[in-house]
């Protein structure tokens, strides 16, 4: 069959996942991450390299998505990270977190080659943020689709329909929050 049969496509180019680090010290709700991985473990810089390269010297291929939870959290690696992304070329699609990244963070991905990002924004009500310990607020994850779509990055926003207690106020909120945040997908 080989990797030709492979049908991932980002940008219209061939493309495949990848992970760099496991785990989320945030602890929302409707997350096993917490108790499945209990805390956050990262590969190492030149291990992410590496299998990169493997990747595009065997396969040719040069777009990936990265399916850490939060590829944008610890900016100590982040940066070194994507400073080694511009020596290689690469493009990519990755997860940030509203509360923490600037758009300081939005700008170096992008010049690192990154065209999408997605925020967990869950909900535009406030109320249903704080009852499922998202740990943001609606502003800061606006601010974040705001800011991420300046630095020119397709923003990418993950809701979730049915938190207990949601209702026709709350889902407003949210069709507002869409609205003001106008994210990409």
């Amino acid at each position: 069959v080989g990797i030709k049969s492979y049908h991932r496509i980002v940008g219209g180019e061939l493309a495949t996942s990848l992970i760099t680090s496991r785990g989320c010290p945030y602890k929302c709700a409707f997350c096993d991450s917490p108790m499945t991985f209990h805390g956050i473990k990262y590969r190492s810089i030149s291990s992410v390299i590496s299998e990169i390269e493997l990747i595009i010297n065997q396969y040719g291929i040069r777009h990936f998505i990265f399916y850490d939870d939060v590829f944008t959290l610890n900016r100590k690696r982040l940066y070194p990270l994507l400073e080694e992304f511009e020596k290689i070329s690469i493009r990519f699609r990755c997860n940030g977190r509203a509360d923490y990244n600037t758009y300081e963070d939005f700008a170096r991905l992008k010049r690192a080659g990154c065209t999408v990002i997605a925020f967990g924004t869950e909900t535009g009500d406030q109320g249903l943020l704080d009852k499922i310990h998202k740990g943001c607020t609606v502003e800061q994850n606006l601010r974040a689709v705001k800011d991420a779509k300046r630095a020119g990055l397709i923003t990418k926003v993950y809701l979730i329909v049915g938190i207990p207690g949601e209702n026709k106020d709350t889902i407003e909120k949210t069709k507002e929050f869409i609205r003001q945040a106008d994210p990409d997908e």
